[in-house]
């Protein structure tokens, strides 16, 4: 995974909505990294946001995502596995 610092020139794309980023990785987007929102010093943020890369597949895929597009399905293993991934990065974030 990346970091912040690596991906200063790319176009980037945030949600805190962690279905969704699940959604966009099973659809092959690319997660940079993750980051905490409004962490304050000393504390653990619950909250954060998934970095992606922006494209315009990536446009198209959250718009569908949005509507309920037919589209937009995906098998319920891989994405509950693909939860579980992302809940445990959060769940690690700058853990020592």
């Amino acid at each position: 995974m990346q970091t912040p610092e690596n991906t200063k020139d790319v176009k980037k794309y945030k949600t805190s909505d962690i279905a969704l980023a699940s959604t966009l990785i099973l659809f092959q987007q690319t997660l940079m990294y993750v980051e905490p929102i409004n962490r304050k010093p000393g504390q653990r943020s619950e909250i954060f946001h998934f970095v992606f890369e922006d494209t315009q597949e990536r446009e198209n895929l959250v718009i569908k995502y949005s509507s309920n597009h037919d589209d937009i399905r995906v098998i319920p293993n891989a994405f509950r596995a693909t939860m579980r991934y992302l809940k445990e990065l959060t769940k690690n974030y700058n853990k020592d």
